[in-house]
């Protein structure tokens, strides 16, 4: 009977240890770091506060592909949507990308659909590679969802996120850090379950 106090014992231990580093790590453990290389076609997911869009200009300016492919911002009117889509395009400009090198993609509305969206933009016009972007903590749901999508292709997904560093301090330590983590954890979650 002692030995199996022990072995219980350690094994609610090594359980707790390991709980406790996946609770102080989750939010190094949800970031994607890919290190860009020339590609066919920057995706630059929609959504973020405006990094997403930064990073996008500075792989093309550094001449990593020659398009830029920009998706939905997030909002659910069709007329709104197309509004924001136009205002990010225009900001592209204004940073001196080429009109005729940014795409939009105004109908998608989850990561997955980006994804589909992409990879039947992709297919269609013979592309073989990508820079795929979003913020650091939506980086592995990206890279799920792009891979689950993108299995059956023989094209190349390099997963760059927009800044390297987004919580100042532990992860839940701050509310806005705190909100991400979780709702990036549950939204994994749930994709893994639907797709």
């Amino acid at each position: 009977m002692p030995k199996l106090k022990v072995k219980l014992f350690v094994f609610i231990f090594a359980l707790s240890i390991i709980f406790i580093l996946g609770f102080a790590f989750v939010d190094q453990w949800l970031i994607i770091q890919d290190k860009p290389e020339k590609a066919d076609i920057i995706i630059c997911l929609g959504g973020g506060s405006g990094e997403r869009l930064q990073k996008a200009v500075e792989l093309y300016k550094k001449d990593f592909a020659p398009l830029i492919l920009i998706g939905d911002p997030g909002w659910s009117d069709p007329e709104v949507r197309e509004f924001f889509l136009e205002a990010e395009k225009q900001f592209l400009v204004h940073k001196g990308i080429p009109p005729e090198s940014i795409l939009k993609d105004p109908t998608t509305d989850s990561t997955f659909c980006e994804a589909l969206h992409a990879r039947d933009y992709m297919s269609s016009h013979g592309l073989h590679s990508a820079l795929v972007i979003s913020d650091p903590y939506h980086m592995r749901r990206v890279k799920y969802a792009f891979k689950k999508v993108f299995q059956d292709e023989n094209i190349k997904l390099i997963f760059v996120p927009a800044k390297t560093e987004w919580a100042n301090g532990p992860w839940w330590s701050n509310e806005k850090s705190l909100v991400y983590v979780f709702n990036e954890v549950l939204k994994l979650g749930y994709y893994w379950v639907k797709y």
